[in-house]
Parts: structure tokens; sequence; C-alpha cells
């Protein structure tokens, strides 16, 4: 078990010695006066730069300075929170409502698509036999084969499209 140095900061949170040492190093680099301060002063300073937080929300201790600096400042920050998750959510909600939209309208398209096709199918088949009866059987046969091939066509590019698309 390793046991790593610690110092603590003006605000009493433990640091890694390296840690604080790195920091003193990039302090002095950017800040030559930062040497001729008093030892409490470059802790404050410490304590100041190694204070972070990440999240839509201060931490407590902000939230209760701005509480103090501005009346009823934490209420308002945490409305302003909520009303901002709440127009985020309504924005999603609404991109989820027209792309089911818009998906709905494609498949619908489709369907008419194939109802189309198979209606042209059945009526040139239906034609093509009447014809036969009729005598005009090469007339009967283009009749059919060619809506037929068509739509072979059109049912292979289609399972090609969606096999490239796949990949």
């Amino acid at each position: 078990m390793s046991s790593k140095k610690q110092s603590k900061l003006a605000d009493d949170s433990p640091i890694p010695d390296e840690e604080l040492r790195e920091l003193e190093v990039q302090l002095s680099k950017k800040l030559p006066q930062y040497k001729n301060l008093p030892s409490q002063e470059r802790r404050e300073i410490l304590s100041l730069v190694m204070r972070s937080h990440s999240g839509p929300l201060p931490d407590a201790e902000t939230l209760s300075s701005y509480n103090d600096t501005i009346p009823n400042g934490a209420e308002r920050i945490m409305i302003m929170a909520e009303e901002s998750q709440q127009a985020s959510i309504a924005a999603l909600n609404k991109q989820l409502s027209i792309s089911e939209i818009d998906v709905k309208g494609h498949y619908g398209s489709i369907k008419r698509a194939q109802v189309f096709a198979f209606s042209i199918a059945i009526l040139c088949i239906g034609l093509g036999s009447w014809l036969v009866t009729l005598g005009f059987s090469t007339f009967a046969y283009l009749l059919v084969a060619a809506p037929m091939l068509t739509l072979a066509g059109a049912f292979i590019k289609g399972v090609f499209t969606k096999s490239k698309d796949g990949e």
C-alpha cells in the first residue's frame, strides 16, 4: 500500500505534494512575483487555482455565496437550470416527433409504391391473358414480360442498395 504525502490548502482540502509542487512551478513561471508573496497568500492562491467544478450547477459553497451577493441568487440559479433542462427536453421531444413523422411518411410512401406496382403487375397479367385468348400471343408476352422484368430489376436494385448500406 503506497502512501502519498499530502498537504492541506487554506480550505483544508488535501492534495498530493507532487501536484502542489507542480502547481507552484507553473504559477512561478506565469507570475514571477508569486515567489515574493508570503506563505499564507501563496496557499490562498493555490486553493483558488485548485478548486474546480464540473456540471450544470455550481457547488453548494458557490451557490451560498451567490445567495449572499444577490437576493435569492441560489434560488434564481436553480430555477434557471430547471428551465434550461425543460427547454432541452422539449427541444429533444420536438426533434423526435419530427423524425417520427418523417419515418411514418417514408414508409407510407413505400407502401403506396408497392401497392401501385402490384396493381400494374396484375393489370398487365390480366391483359396479357386476355390477349393470349384473342390470339395475340406475342403482344401478350411483351405486355407481361416488360412490367415483370422492370419490377424484378427494381427489387434486385433495392436488395443491393440495402446490402451496401449495411456494410
